[in-house]
């Protein structure tokens, strides 16, 4: 995914956190260099053909790719002398269905992912599609490239990149550069369309918005694969869920930490995956263990994750530090529930800060949570959540005039969240103006916060038919709010922009499961589910 949006929330007052030793994980680091030029004419063809019909190829011809499970392999290929490859292939694709075209990409017999082509503006217009590999050392390699779609598209130049294994400064200069996106018609600042769902990707599973790619990171239960070509010690935790990503400290990437929705008994808890500038997977650790159907959770203002158990009347949260490996339960909810969601508001002039708790049951009230003073006052991030004293009260929604107000409690608000917001889910704060959705009644509701006014709206729209789950937002890219989805066969992911209109971003046909763990890159070129 590669929109471009605005800065993120992170703000400048952020209190310290007790020095730890960062969570160690093996990396690869390297910028690419042009290197070599493949012309596709000249490779091993299976079902395809050379032409010449079509203006503005390079060479003698270029490779129609005609139909599924032919293939063009690229032999000798030069991997440079660390083997960290960027695949840049010129290619065209007027198809009269104007679908993108998918195929495979193999190196040295090896699965390196699925590779889209989007539809170009004619057959004699050439456009890039990339992809990043790892290979072998040396001009030793392999790469195949075969048709998933019933037909593949015209291809007349492989471009390859490599990673310089000794210095930072590129070695030679691209000829052919890889084109920088370019912002699709639309009002959001994003390289992407959204909803205009025409690129298959996972064998067709998903419909993705044109102008995205996918690739598969991690399976459940299974050593997780760096980009370096080794594995994780720990294995991918299972039906992962909940999920956040925050900033390395250092400015060099950043971590994905997502919930495990399985019992203690069975491994629940929290993993983190460990991302490079580049977005190259390069490092996965467990963080926290013993906990139960770890679901939905959040951001702190200060970059950690906070996971919520949905364990009926015994859950609570527990804020986990993806840098530092610090994890502790926590106290923004009184007693033990069936807990979701997590966020915050430290733009309330009244207060440093206040914490919201969504709960996905029928009496599930949403609990504000503001620390006591003392909290903020030791210069401890730690402390915020985990100081005792901490006040509680309870949303209640006035449905006569769209007001309303926060109960000392809890019966008040378990009664209104019955009449109103049964099983509320994710939630989300920007800008003083706080959204949440109800899971069964299948409604977003915007709270005001500063005003004490809130209006709601019916999630249902178009591929949008099942139960809102989690949210999250591209701040600055148009206040695009994202959801994923529950309650039935093919899930998606959708958005809603400021005026209301929903987008189906991501549409799930082929997987019999929940959309969730839904997080931006901070640069907001991936997005994670």
């Amino acid at each position: 995914l590669e929109p471009t949006g605005g800065p993120t929330d992170a703000p400048s007052n952020v209190p310290s956190a007790p020095p730890t030793r960062e969570p160690t994980f093996a990396s690869v680091s390297n910028p690419p260099t042009y290197a070599n030029t493949y012309e596709a004419e000249d490779q091993i063809l299976s079902r395809a053909d050379t032409r010449s019909m079509r203006p503005n190829y390079s060479g003698t011809g270029y490779v129609n790719v005609k139909k599924e499970a032919s293939y063009i392999e690229f032999r000798s290929v030069d991997g440079g002398s660390s083997g960290k490859c960027l695949l840049n292939f010129r290619y065209s694709n007027a198809s009269k269905d104007a679908v993108a075209r998918l195929c495979k990409v193999r190196v040295n017999g090896y699965d390196a992912g699925e590779l889209a082509f989007p539809v170009t503006d004619g057959w004699g217009r050439w456009e890039y599609a990339s992809i990043r590999i790892l290979c072998k050392a040396g001009p030793n390699n392999a790469i195949r490239i075969t048709a998933l779609t019933e037909k593949g598209p015209n291809i007349d130049v492989m471009e390859v990149s490599v990673a310089a294994s000794t210095s930072n400064e590129p070695t030679a200069s691209p000829s052919n550069p890889i084109p920088r996106p370019t912002y699709a018609p639309n009002s959001f600042g994003a390289t992407y369309v959204p909803g205009d769902l025409m690129v298959p990707c996972d064998n067709g599973k998903l419909m993705l918005s044109k102008g995205l790619n996918c690739k598969l990171l991690a399976i459940a239960d299974a050593p997780v694969q760096y980009f370096n070509g080794t594995y994780s010690a720990d294995l991918m935790h299972k039906k992962a869920d909940g999920a956040g990503v925050f900033p390395h400290p250092s400015g060099k990437g950043w971590y994905y930490v997502s919930n495990s929705e399985v019992p203690a008994t069975a491994g629940g808890g929290v993993g983190t995956l460990r991302f490079d500038e580049n977005g190259d997977l390069i490092g996965y650790q467990r963080n926290l263990f013993d906990t139960s159907r770890n679901c939905g959770g959040g951001r702190t203002y200060w970059g950690t994750w906070v996971s919520c158990e949905e364990n009926r009347s015994k859950g609570y949260c527990h804020e986990v530090d993806p840098h530092t490996g610090y994890t502790s339960q926590i106290k923004n909810v009184p007693q033990g529930g069936n807990y979701e969601s997590f966020a915050y508001d430290n733009a309330d002039p009244d207060v440093e800060a206040r914490f919201f708790t969504t709960e996905d049951s029928r009496r599930g009230a949403l609990i504000r949570y503001t620390p006591h003073p003392d909290a903020f006052a030791t210069n401890n991030s730690y402390d915020i959540l985990n100081m005792t004293n901490g006040h509680y009260d309870y949303l209640v929604l006035n449905p006569n005039d769209n007001t309303f107000y926060w109960s000392l409690n809890i019966t008040e608000g378990e009664d209104n969240a019955e009449a109103l917001f049964s099983n509320a889910e994710g939630i989300d704060v920007h800008n003083r103006i706080l959204n949440f959705v109800s899971k069964v009644n299948q409604m977003l509701f915007t709270l005001d916060l500063a005003a004490g006014t809130w209006v709601s709206s019916s999630t249902l729209s178009g591929a949008f038919d099942l139960q809102p789950d989690q949210l999250a937002r591209i701040i600055g890219d148009g206040d695009m709010l994202y959801f994923c989805e529950d309650g039935g066969d093919n899930a998606d992911i959708h958005a809603r922009d400021a005026t209301g209109k929903y987008f189906t971003i991501v549409r799930g046909d082929g997987h019999n499961t929940e959309t969730s763990g839904l997080a931006f890159s901070p640069n907001n070129k991936f997005m994670y589910i």
